[in-house]
């Protein structure tokens, strides 16, 4: 049974979505750290009023520093700030980076629509945070291009 949410004057549905494509994204930056972000899909509203449909999308982004080199790493921060007082700590900002692998993510909707989501990564920020396994904390910020494809046949209302 699908949700509603009040938006407007018509509710907003919670429709169901299952999974075609949701690959990490992978970054090199300049300090030989490997950067894997993971774009995900939580939840999806849709509104329709007369001809028009409108899609509201929640997600959770998923960041990982891998293969961190030695040098950059030291004791862990404890204990460690709130997540939104990090910025606080940058101790390197705009690290360069090199686009590894940057894929759509694929979901199809109940209703037949597609929706094809790329995320992008925009800017990264080394702090001087470290977490449990002794690495440095990263700052990355991303935006996302949504596409939205109608099922075959689909005409819009008259």
């Amino acid at each position: 049974m699908a949700e509603e949410v009040k938006g407007g004057n018509v509710p907003f549905k919670d429709i169901e979505f299952r999974v075609s494509s949701e690959p990490w994204n992978v970054y090199q930056l300049e300090d030989g750290t490997v950067l894997k972000q993971k774009y995900i899909l939580t939840r999806v509203l849709i509104q329709e009023h007369g001809d028009n449909i409108e899609f509201r999308l929640a997600k959770q982004m998923i960041t990982v520093a891998t293969k961190v080199r030695e040098h950059l790493c030291g004791p862990p921060t404890d204990p460690l700030p709130p997540k939104e007082d990090w910025g606080k700590y940058v101790s390197e900002e705009n690290v360069s980076f090199t686009t590894k692998e940057e894929e759509w993510n694929q979901y199809v909707l109940e209703n037949g629509f597609t929706l094809r989501i790329k995320s992008t990564l925009n800017i990264v920020s080394r702090t001087s945070l470290r977490n449990a396994d002794w690495e440095p904390i990263y700052i990355a910020h991303s935006s996302e291009q949504v596409l939205i494809l109608p099922p075959a046949g689909f005409r819009k209302k008259k």
